[in-house]
C-alpha cells in the first residue's frame, strides 16, 4: 500500500461502519436485494412480521439505501414506493440527486461502487409490513443500480 493510501481509504471505512452500525443498533429488518439490471416493470418487495417480545417501541424508522457503480448513466434516480402495514398505505415518490456539487458520486463508497441513504420516514408501530420499489425513470432498462436495501428499525 502506498504511503498516505490509508488516510484516503479510512475515512471511507468509518462513514460505512457508521451508516450500517447505526441501523444494526435497533434493527428489525435489514435486506438488500441484488439487481443486475432493473426493469421498469420489476417490482422489488421486502416484507416480514415483526416479533416486540423485548416491549413496544415508540415509533418505527424506515430506511431506503441505494448502491450504484460509475456505470449509471444519469445524475439523478426516480423511485416509487409503496408502503403496506396492516392499517394504512403510504405512497412515495423519491427522486434522490446521486451526483454531489463538486460532480462526484455522492455517498460513500471505494472503486467504482457507490452506498447512500436516500430515504427515511418515520412509521406507526405494526407487526407486518409489506414495501414496494420500482424505479420511475424513462429507460425499461436501468444499468448501473446494483442493490436497494431496506432497514427497518426502533427509535
Amino acid at each position: 500500500m502506498k504511503p498516505g493510501s490509508i488516510s484516503k481509504v479510512l475515512p471511507i471505512m468509518s462513514a460505512l461502519i457508521l451508516m450500517f452500525s447505526a441501523c444494526r443498533e435497533h434493527n428489525l429488518y435489514h435486506e438488500f436485494q441484488a439487481l443486475a439490471q432493473w426493469n421498469r416493470a420489476e417490482v422489488l418487495c421486502f416484507e416480514d412480521s415483526l416479533d416486540f417480545s423485548q416491549g413496544q417501541p415508540e415509533n418505527l424508522v424506515i430506511n431506503i439505501y441505494l448502491r450504484n457503480d460509475n456505470s449509471y448513466p444519469y445524475t439523478n434516480l426516480c423511485l416509487n414506493a409503496a408502503i403496506f402495514l396492516p392499517d394504512t398505505s403510504y405512497y412515495e415518490y423519491i427522486d434522490v440527486s446521486l451526483i454531489k456539487e463538486n460532480g462526484k458520486w455522492a455517498g460513500s463508497g471505494w472503486g467504482s461502487l457507490y452506498t447512500q441513504e436516500i430515504f427515511t420516514k418515520k412509521l406507526p408501530v405494526v407487526n407486518s409490513f409489506r414495501i414496494e420499489l420500482s424505479h420511475a425513470m424513462q429507460d425499461e432498462v436501468l444499468t448501473g443500480i446494483r442493490n436497494i436495501g431496506i432497514c427497518l428499525r426502533t427509535e
